[in-house]
């Protein structure tokens, strides 16, 4: 079993939401993903992992034969 979660990455002296962004306007999965702080562990499998503090990013993927709508 996994367990992901996701939130905005943290403004180091505020600790305040620090919203950051990519935009691809020819990515090939996504244009746009907002940056994220991500803590995934597993469980009750062959391999532990406990990853705090990882990266991550929100996007929406468009994994089709065109890519994402232009």
């Amino acid at each position: 079993m996994i367990e992901t979660s996701g939130e905005p990455i943290r403004n180091p002296v505020t600790g305040a939401a620090h919203r950051a962004r990519v935009v691809l306007p020819h990515g090939f999965e996504y244009t746009e993903a907002e940056f994220a702080s991500t803590t995934t562990r597993t469980s009750g499998g062959p391999i532990a992992l406990e990853w705090v503090n990882g990266h991550g990013h929100f996007c929406t993927l468009d994994l089709t034969p065109n890519g994402p709508p232009r």
